[in-house]
This record gives structure tokens, C-alpha cells and sequence, in this order.
């Protein structure tokens, strides 16, 4: 039972980590809309969760045994709390809508909403692909991962620079509940549902604005997003980097400055569902700030976007907006501030290094500003569909100032953050992710107003009149349409049900011995796979002795090569002087191409040691170059396997015995098959002539001690059966071969060895 245990343990941390927090707030502020719901639980629930690790690691609390605790409390206080709102309205669903739906959709409303209906859909289905994966791009394998488990053993992360930590505060969370920081397949599955949460945000502002333009973002926002995030960055989407789930937080804020307004114009004030909006707002810009430093950006203007689209149209007074704007903005600092604070004091006592210059100066090719612009205008044009296509969303933009909210955004936050991107942080696309998915809103919006003056344009031109709207279309600013009242709380009993019914039966068909065999199957593909291939199988039968100095940074997080890789600089050869000279450093893994940074003269002593049998050369292929330090006595050992195999093919048996016999084998290369071949001469030897030969019963140990310094199990397991069973030992033969007809069942030899064996015991009754 224990076996399955993980599985469910990794699926009630989702749980935690993405609804039960945050419903329970949604439960108690009464919130409308099964989707607005179902969003704010995920953001929320992250938010909360994070405070809750660093709360804990900070206490020395955190455990797996308080996280329990936090879940069955939490439980019984929904159920109290659904249990309290029954009673107080029988017929109601706190988390429903209160408005009515609409007779009838307009045919570009319905055209768009169905096309984000299938871009939505996509989504999903990239959502799903990427459960059951692990972490594969460097900054997540060596950066977002690691500082997870570093919260989960209940210590802060020494970090570069100030990266915020919600992303790995969240991973930690799943491993602490499963008791197992290997197992990364809950931690990154929920990634997929960053994305996808962004453009269930934007469809649910288009659906209740009753905005065609916002439902066509969906569809603009999707393709975006997956140019730049998949085509151009290799899947960056479900990497493990913060850049997605930043913009995800930076949407959801924006979304509740739309509704604040929509409510506001609904209660005629500033009223409960407008407050309550303008807070779920600033805590997202909470949770942007404590994800990634970008984030910032959308906390510095979120004041300014609700006086402009929430206060000063409901008239409220600039003495009053100043006070609210301005208890937000205390609150926001005062919960988004101190990560930033205590890791400036890190960096300022020499405890942790500052990156900035690193960021926005270092890594750019052209150190003029102007010059930065230019790249980054080319890289944004080359992420994008089509030639043309940055001029068209350039266009699309412009128009979509003509509508008063796409107007403040695209002057507030599209612009000055693609601005501030090409000129400061063009060195990669991904600092620009952040406002991508608010590019295609703006787009969307600009291309439903192009194509309704295109149509009345059209229509006057041939005399008729057209109503691209329908008759049914508010404009973004207009008067929200009333909507029919959900369905109560069927919907949400039902897929507590299914949730349930999903934990269940995918923890029974998981069980941890196979989740470790996946992990460490995926993860053997980090880095160069073709590089990891050539590494395992050479270590497959020789065990890997000392320490590997190497500049293959995913060194370290191969199964297997964990803390075997020391840095090497290729850049510094006094580095690679003390490296070599290191008693306890015997392979040196190095690029064997010649980068600008890279000092030529560490790949040329490696060679002049090769050539000089100080090395051996175990591969040089691919512009790698990996070799292993030698002594005489390697090479002796060396020279004595190569005519031990030699002498084996010749079916020499007695001469394998003399090469062997005597040397130091445990300190071979392959001291495995060096202890298989030796065993494998005595017994065949004896088998071919036994007169006057003493049986081999060492033969027996040195196949067991084969086994024991990592030769593969079946010929030393198959071989020592047949010798047992000459030596009459059948019970023992008989366990041997059925374990090495177990590991190889279609190996004709074991099969027939194993059936004669198992015959001659039935027959003597032994």
C-alpha cells in the first residue's frame, strides 16, 4: 500500500498548492462566476501557499506532518463553511453569477468566441503534454528546481541576485507532501496551467464585457504565446521558469481593474464587489512581484490603472482616490517588499552576489541603448508568424487605443514594458513573455475594430447598412449585459466527485517504484542527451572513481553523477592546473571547441597528456572530450583486460587466468568484468579438462563479486548457475538461472539450463 502512497501524496499537494486556499477565500468573499472562481482559487492559492513555506522554513516547521495538519484543517472549514452558507441561503451558490444571459450572441461575438473555444482547447491538450515530464532547461535544472528543494530541506536558498521565489516555494510544497525531492513530475505538471489560466482570464473578461475585440485576443493572445514561447524558446511555456507564470499574475491584475470598473458601474460606486476586486488586484500584483522582478512593473502602475479605469469614472473624489490608491500601494509594498530587503542585505554583507550589471549590461552584444533597440526589434519580429507580422500587431495596437481600456493599457503596461525590454533586457525574448498575452488582448481588440469599420465601410459603399455588432455587442466601456444565474452548487459537487474519483485511481496506478524508474529515465536526458548516452554506458561496467572536473554544468543533476562534477572554467587554465593535480579528481570532461572565453591551452595540454599515456582518452567525438587520469599500474590493469578478452575470444581459458590472477583487480577500470572474466577462465577451464584439477569454488565468489562492483546481472548470474550446477550445487544453479531467465527470458541457454536443472533435481528428489 505504501507503494501508491506518493502518488497520492503528489496529487493532494496539487490540491493544496492550486485550490483549497484559495476557494476557501472565494468562499468567504462570496464571489460570483464558476470561472472567476475557479481563477481566483489557482492565483490565490499560490500566493497563500508561499507565504505559508516561508512562514514555516523561517519557524523551523516545515514538515510533512504540518502540512497535513494544514490540509484536514482546511477541509473542515470548507465544509463548515458550505455547510453555514446552505443554511443561510438554500437556493443560492455563493461562487455563481448573478446576471442573465442574453437571448442571442452577435455573429462576431459567437465567431470569436468559438475560436477561443478551440484555442483554449489546444492549450489544454499542451497542458497535458507536459504532465509526466521533468525539468530539462538549465536555469529550471540549475536555478528554479534547486531552490525548491532547498526549500523543502527547510532552508532559505542562497540565491544570485534578487530572484523572487513563489515558483520554487511551490515546488517545494509538493515535495515535502510526498516526503521525496526527486520526484518533479507534480511540481512541474502544474506549470501547464499557467498559460492556461491566462487565457481563461482574458475569455472570461470578453465573455462578461460581452467584448468580440477581448474573445479575439483569446485566439491572438494563444498564437503569441506559443510562437514565442515554443517556436522561438524550444518550449519555454512548461520549462520552470517564472517568466509565464509572471504574466499569468500581471493578466489576472489587469482582469480585476476591468471588473472593478464593471462593478463599479453596476452598484453605481465604489461598492463591496468593486473593493473586493481591487484588493483580489493588488494581491495579484503581490503575487507578480514575488514570482519574478518584472513584476514590479505591473505593482508600479496598478494605482494608476485603477484611478483611470475604476475611480475617476465612478467620480470618485481625487482626496478619496489618493487615500485608497494609496492603502493599496502600503499593503502591496508591505507584503512584496521584504524578500527584496532581506536579499539586498545579503547582497550588501557579502553573503549573496548582485547580477544586475550581469543582466543589463553584460550579457548584451551592442552596449548602446540604440543599438539594443535594434536587436530586440528583430528578435521580436523573427519570434513572430510571418515577416510582417510585428507591423501588423504594430497596427492592430494603434487602433485599439480608439477603446478607452486598451488605451490605458497599451500606454500604461504594452508599451513601456516592450520599451524597457528591447532597450535594458534584450538579451532574451523571455523577459518579454510577461506582457505577450496582453499584446494579443490589445491586438484582439484593435482587429475586431478594424474588420467593423472594414464591414460598415463595405456596407455603405453598396448602399446597405451592417450592424457588425449584432445588436448585442457593448463596447468595452458600456454597460455590462445582465447574465442568467448559474446552475447553485451541482457543478461544484460534481467535480469535487470527479477530483476525487482522478486522485484515486491515478494514485493505484502509480506507484513510487515506477515514478522513480520515470524520473530517472527522463532526467538522464538533461543536457546534451547524446553526451549523457556515451557517459552511462561507459559507467555502466566501470565504476565512476573520484571526482569528474568538467565545464558540463548538468553534470551535477544526472542520476548517478550527483556531486561527482567539480566546475571547470574553460577560461581559467590555473583552475585546470589545480584541477588536475587533485588527488581525488580522475576524469576531466571538457569542450573540445574553441569558444572566444575559452583559454585554447587547456584543451591542447589535454591532448599533449593523451599522447604522453598521463590520459586516456575515453571520448572525442561531438566537441566533447572526456578523459580519465592514468597511473602504470591503470595501465597495466588495462593492458591485462585487453589480453584477458583477447584470450576469452580464443577460448584460452587457462592463459585469461594467468593474466588475471594476482592483480590488484577491485582497482580496475571495469573491475566488474576483470572479476567476471577471471571466473569465467577458472570455470571454463576446469569444465574443459578436470583431471587433476581441484573444482573452481573461487570461480563462484568472483561471479558473486562481479555482480557486486556493477557488471550487469545476467552472465555472471547465468555462468554461475552452470558452474554451480556442475559442482551439484542444483538449488543454488536453479535460484541463479531463474533470475537470469527473470532479467532475459528469451535467451534460449538460461531457458534450457534452467529446464535441464529443474529436471535433474525432480528426478534424483533433491
Amino acid at each position: 500500500m505504501t507503494q501508491y502512497l506518493t502518488s497520492f501524496l503528489g496529487f493532494c499537494s496539487l490540491v493544496q498548492l492550486c485550490v483549497l486556499p484559495g476557494y476557501l477565500v472565494c468562499r468567504i468573499l462570496q464571489l460570483r462566476g464558476r470561472l472567476e472562481t475557479l481563477l481566483f482559487s489557482f492565483a490565490l492559492s499560490l500566493l497563500i501557499n508561499h507565504a505559508l513555506v516561508v512562514g514555516l522554513v523561517v519557524a523551523g516547521a516545515y514538515r510533512p506532518s504540518v502540512l497535513y495538519g494544514i490540509l484536514v484543517g482546511e477541509l473542515t472549514l470548507l465544509a463548515a463553511l458550505v455547510i453555514a452558507q446552505r443554511r443561510a441561503t438554500p437556493n443560492a451558490d455563493s461562487c455563481s453569477s448573478d446576471s442573465q444571459r442574453p437571448a442571442f450572441d452577435s455573429p462576431p461575438f459567437s465567431f470569436f468566441k468559438h475560436t477561443a473555444w478551440i484555442t483554449i482547447a489546444v492549450y489544454i491538450w499542451l497542458a497535458w503534454q507536459n504532465v509526466g515530464t521533468v525539468f530539462m532547461t538549465w536555469d529550471a535544472v540549475g536555478s528554479w528546481n534547486p531552490w525548491g528543494v532547498w526549500w523543502a530541506k527547510g532552508s532559505i536558498p542562497r540565491i544570485w541576485g534578487t530572484y523572487p521565489q513563489l515558483i520554487p516555494t511551490s515546488y517545494s510544497l509538493t515535495y515535502v507532501f510526498m516526503g521525496n525531492t526527486q520526484v518533479q513530475f507534480f511540481a512541474k505538471g502544474m506549470l501547464g496551467l499557467f498559460p492556461l489560466g491566462t487565457l481563461l482570464a482574458i475569455y472570461e473578461l470578453g465573455r462578461r464585457q460581452r467584448s468580440a475585440g477581448i474573445l479575439a485576443g483569446v485566439t491572438l493572445a494563444g498564437v503569441l504565446m506559443y510562437f514565442v514561447n515554443v517556436a522561438k524558446l524550444e518550449n519555454m511555456m512548461f520549462s520552470g521558469y517564472a517568466d509565464v507564470p509572471v504574466s499569468f499574475f500581471v493578466t489576472m491584475a489587469f482582469y480585476c481593474v476591468i471588473r472593478a470598473g464593471e462593478e463599479a458601474q453596476r452598484e453605481r460606486c465604489i461598492g463591496r464587489g468593486a473593493m473586493q476586486l481591487i484588493w483580489l488586484g493588488a494581491m495579484m500584483c503581490v503575487a507578480a512581484c514575488v514570482t519574478k522582478q518584472t513584476g514590479m512593473y505591473m505593482a508600479a502602475v496598478y494605482p494608476v490603472l485603477l484611478w483611470g479605469l475604476v475611480l475617476r469614472p465612478a467620480g470618485v473624489s481625487i482626496p478619496e482616490s489618493v487615500r485608497r490608491l494609496s492603502t493599496a500601494c502600503m499593503v502591496m509594498v508591505a507584503l512584496a517588499a521584504p524578500w527584496y530587503v532581506y536579499q539586498r542585505h545579503m547582497i550588501a554583507t557579502g553573503q549573496a552576489q548582485d547580477n544586475w550589471d550581469e543582466l543589463f549590461t553584460n550579457l548584451h552584444k551592442d552596449p548602446t541603448y540604440a543599438g539594443r533597440l535594434r536587436h530586440g526589434i528583430r528578435m521580436l519580429r523573427g519570434a513572430l508568424p510571418f515577416n510582417d507580422a510585428l507591423g501588423c500587431l504594430a497596427v492592430l495596437h494603434v487602433i485599439s487605443i480608439i477603446r478607452r481600456n486598451t488605451r490605458w493599457l497599451y500606454l500604461l503596461v504594452i508599451a513601456p514594458l516592450t520599451v524597457i525590454w528591447a532597450v535594458g533586457f534584450s538579451y532574451s525574448l523571455r523577459n518579454l513573455v510577461l506582457v505577450v498575452p496582453l499584446m494579443g488582448l490589445s491586438a484582439g481588440v484593435g482587429l475586431v475594430e478594424l474588420l467593423g469599420a472594414a464591414g460598415w465601410l463595405a456596407a455603405r459603399l453598396a448602399g446597405a447598412e451592417l450592424n457588425w455588432g449584432g445588436g448585442t455587442v457593448i463596447p468595452l466601456n458600456g454597460k455590462p449585459i445582465p447574465m442568467a444565474a448559474d446552475s447553485g452548487p451541482a457543478w461544484a459537487r460534481a467535480g469535487v466527485k470527479i477530483a476525487l474519483l482522478v486522485i484515486v485511481v491515478a494514485s493505484f496506478s502509480l506507484p513510487r517504484d515506477r515514478l522513480l524508474e520515470r524520473q530517472t529515465t527522463l532526467q538522464r536526458e538533461v543536457g546534451d542527451p547524446s553526451l549523457n548516452k556515451v557517459l552511462y554506458e561507459y559507467h555502466e561496467t566501470r565504476p565512476l572513481r573520484g571526482l569528474i572536473s568538467t565545464h558540463y554544468a548538468a553534470l551535477n543533476y544526472l542520476p548517478g553523477f550527483e556531486s561527482r562534477a567539480i566546475g571547470l572554467p574553460m577560461g581559467s587554465f590555473e583552475t585546470y592546473e589545480k584541477h588536475r593535480t587533485r588527488q581525488d579528481v580522475h576524469y576531466i570532461l571538457i569542450p573540445s571547441w574553441l569558444d572566444p572565453s575559452y583559454n585554447p591551452k587547456i584543451v591542447e595540454d589535454v591532448r599533449r597528456r593523451i599522447e604522453s599515456k598521463e590520459y586516456k582518452c575515453i571520448y572525442d567525438k561531438n566537441a566533447w572530450l572526456y578523459v580519465r587520469k592514468m597511473t602504470p599500474t591503470d595501465w597495466e590493469l588495462d593492458d591485462a583486460l585487453t589480453q584477458a578478452e583477447a584470450h576469452v575470444a580464443a577460448e584460452r581459458f587457462d592463459e585469461v587466468v594467468s593474466a588475471l590472477s594476482g592483480k590488484p583487480l577491485a582497482e580496475a577500470e571495469s573491475p566488474g568484468r576483470a572479476y567476471y572474466l577471471l571466473a569465467y577462465g577458472m570455470h571454463h577451464g576446469w569444465d574443459r579438462s578436470r583431471a587433476g584439477r581441484e573444482p573452481p569454488t573461487a570461480a563462484v565468489d568472483y561471479y558473486a563479486r562481479a555482480i557486486e562492483l556493477g557488471m550487469h546481472e545476467f552472465w555472471p548470474r547465468y555462468q554461475r548457475g552452470l558452474l554451480l550446477a556442475m559442482l551439484g550445487r542444483r538449488e543454488e544453479a536453479i535460484r541463479d538461472l531463474a533470475r537470469a531467465v527473470e532479467i532475459n527470458p528469451h535467451h534460449e541457454g538460461a531457458r534450457g539450463a534452467l529446464a535441464e536443472v529443474q529436471a535433474a533435481t525432480s528426478r534424483k528428489g533433491v
